[in-house]
């Protein structure tokens, strides 16, 4: 498990979450307790891996005392600070300079997975995959998938429909979503702006190699997800058994 970077996108503002993200930043919004990104964590330390790489903006010390206080004994933890927020894209360009491997697992913080979700087996169906795709994305099967970003992939699970574009491949699943974790290849970092730049991947960089017909994969995640994303979604997440979220 340690032939992958990490990197978990924990930069951004959680401004939907209204009065939760006014003292602490949204990786530290608890669920059933446990903030946010423990969950990640918890699951990585369970999974074998080493060293990750956080970036960090809003309310940063807090975020970064935090994780150090909690997991720094136990982790190699690179925080990759952003003066100015970069977007999932530049977030990533920018912290290709602590890469060690040839492939990127990206999480982002807010993302809440159930005990369903096997990290070993995501990476392991990623780094096998004959096609060698420039990135395989995790999908989720959700009735507001056209609001999140619909996503239809072929038999295989090459991602042929992205968000209004169709690739002219035969289409077997529509309305899925991304879960917001990813495998990258250098490959693809390569072909990104320069390090500083601003961009989405999700809408600049994938679009583009949608376009010139790169493979883009998928594997599709049949367990419980949640963006937590609205006081709504929080408290949804609430709702849910903490045995049925917890780190396996």
């Amino acid at each position: 498990m340690n032939d992958v970077d990490v990197f978990i996108l924990a930069a951004g503002f959680g401004k939907r979450l209204g009065v939760f993200t006014e003292q602490i930043p949204k990786p530290l919004v608890p669920v059933h307790g446990k903030p946010l990104i423990n969950y990640h964590l918890d699951r990585l330390l369970d999974d074998g891996i080493q060293r990750v790489i956080i970036n960090t903006h809003y309310l940063a010390e807090k975020l970064e005392q935090h994780v150090t206080a909690n997991y720094g004994s136990q982790l190699e933890i690179i925080f990759a600070r952003e003066e100015r927020l970069l977007d999932s894209g530049g977030g990533i360009k920018n912290i290709e300079k602590f890469l060690k491997h040839e492939l990127l697992l990206t999480i982002n913080a807010d993302s809440l997975f159930g005990i369903e979700f096997n990290l070993a087996r995501f990476l392991q169906s990623s780094r096998s995959n004959p096609e060698n795709p420039l990135a395989t994305l995790l999908l989720h099967a959700h009735p507001e998938a056209q609001h999140f970003g619909e996503f239809g992939v072929d038999f295989k699970g090459r991602i042929t429909s992205y968000l209004g574009r169709e690739l002219g491949l035969e289409v077997s699943r529509r309305g899925l979503l991304y879960t917001g974790v990813q495998t990258i290849s250098r490959e693809l970092i390569a072909l990104m702006p320069e390090a500083g730049s601003i961009f989405s991947i999700t809408k600049e960089t994938y679009p583009r190699a949608f376009e010139a017909k790169l493979p883009l994969w998928s594997e599709e995640y049949l367990g419980y997800w949640n963006d937590v994303g609205t006081p709504e979604r929080l408290a949804e997440a609430e709702r849910v058994s903490s045995d049925a979220l917890s780190a396996k």
